[in-house]
């Protein structure tokens, strides 16, 4: 009864999460066999162990563009090369409807072996213990190269190591130096929030279509929703976001106290209107970051590309952060992770796979970073060494880890937090309620997820 019990509620969180996420048409599934078994060879012959010659087949499942799926096939190849009598089917696509198929999959036991899922669906999927296979079992990964403590907080749940990040990632700043240049501000600027006002507002004073914080609505709501966080987080008294106890780590009063700040910025003219950045789904859809009217945006390294563009020299620096401030607050989460399911009739061949996923130069330079920056020391340096990342690259990953917070977990992106908090940052910088009204309400439904999600324990 206890595990049918946890089953609904899992269920239930997952289609909280996927509605908040949104739906729609199931991907296009390619579904392709790979197999390495030499047919030349003689009846009976074959290589490797025994348990290598058995007759495992295999499902792997992702969604991402052409770049990620013909590195992903060639990884697959070379396994299943190396490893005769194993099959492995690739099923991928895009996104939409991915967490609808996949829910509705492990709801019947019909998922894939290998599954690659985001940061917001691991906690509420293996909370449970009983949906994903725990990667330690069988001492068949080996997780060296990767930060244990990293392993230990973000993906290890109940005890059992669920998953591996297939990436690292975090907030940065894009920086177009040429504009920094330009308004005589160092490139080297250490950035708070009261450096990032001054600046903003001697900025727009000398070209009133100038700005120097940018955005663009990318999934994060506001153009700036992010960076607000961690004004929230960085505030004396302040002790982290959603904690994983359920409570909150900050109050009314701290919110109020960064929505009046973000109102400063909009009014002193450091941020470019939000009524211009919310038309725009990437930073090359902006016309002031293409013109170089623009300073910087938030930013991540797995998405420094799409800052690229004539005339803006990129650079990257660390998110501001208030002096004094005894944490960042700085989201530092994988772009997706691996996982294995406990319906598999082969979980140890699915281990053996992801084993080699991550630890392979060969798989790690195919690979490259077509799921985010490695998340391996290891990884970073086989593309380094190899030309396949810039160093600005691993200046933003370094970053990324200089600053992220210690009190971050996966609870900070459900949907469940991440929805009302970018409905009340839009409230306010829109102009629809006040801080303090915004503030009340999504201290409200905070607290509200937070009952329903620890009754579901």
């Amino acid at each position: 009864m206890k595990k049918s019990f946890w089953s609904i509620a899992v269920l239930l969180i997952c289609a909280m999460l996927f509605t908040a996420c949104g739906t729609g048409p199931p991907p296009t599934t390619k579904s392709t066999t790979s197999s390495a078994v030499d047919e030349s060879n003689d009846a009976g012959e074959t290589t490797g162990d025994v348990e290598e010659t058995k007759d495992v087949h295999l499902r792997f499942m992702w969604w991402g563009g052409d770049a990620r799926h013909e590195a992903t096939m060639k990884v697959i190849e070379q396994y299943t090369a190396a490893n005769p009598g194993v099959t492995i089917d690739a099923e991928y696509g895009g996104m939409d409807g991915y967490y609808q198929k996949l829910t509705t999959q492990i709801s019947s036991g019909t998922e894939p072996d290998i599954i690659q899922i985001i940061p917001e669906w691991f906690l509420p999927l293996g909370r449970t213990g009983d949906v994903f296979y725990d990667l330690e079992k069988d001492g068949v990964v080996n997780t060296e190269a990767f930060d244990q403590d990293y392993l230990a907080t973000m993906c290890t749940i109940e005890g059992q190591l669920q998953g591996l990040p297939t990436g690292g990632n975090g907030s940065i700043m894009a920086l177009n130096n040429t504009f920094l240049e330009q308004f005589s501000i160092p490139t080297d600027t250490v950035w708070d929030w009261e450096t990032l006002k001054t600046k903003g507002g001697e900025v727009h004073a000398q070209d009133p279509e100038a700005y120097l914080l940018g955005g663009y609505v990318d999934g994060d709501g506001s153009p700036i929703a992010l960076l607000a966080k961690y004004h929230v987080l960085q505030q004396e008294g302040t002790n982290g976001w959603v904690n994983t106890d359920f409570t909150l780590g900050f109050t009314q009063e701290h919110l109020v106290n960064t929505f009046n700040y973000l109102l400063e910025l909009q009014d002193n003219g450091t941020l470019q209107p939000v009524e211009e950045t919310s038309l725009y789904k990437a930073p090359l859809e902006n016309p002031a970051w293409i013109s170089g009217k623009v300073g910087m945006m938030h930013a991540m390294p797995s998405t420094l590309s799409i800052f690229e563009t004539d005339g803006v020299e990129l650079d990257v620096a660390a998110v501001p952060v208030a002096k004094g401030a005894t944490d960042t607050g700085v989201v530092s989460g994988p772009p997706q992770f691996l996982v294995v399911s406990n319906n598999s009739e082969h979980p140890e061949e699915a281990a053996k796979f992801i084993d080699y996923f991550f630890n392979s130069e060969e798989a790690v330079t195919a690979l490259g970073t077509s799921r985010g920056p490695q998340p391996t020391s290891t990884g970073s340096k086989i593309l380094l060494d190899a030309g396949l990342i810039k160093e600005i690259d691993s200046k933003a990953m370094q970053t990324v880890l200089d600053t992220a917070s210690a009190k971050f977990n996966l609870l900070w992106l459900t949907a469940d937090f991440t929805t009302p908090y970018n409905d009340a940052c839009n409230a306010v910088l829109f102009g629809t309620s006040t801080p303090e009204q915004a503030a009340e309400k999504m201290i409200q439904e905070f607290e509200e997820a937070c009952e329903t999600l620890k009754s579901a324990q």
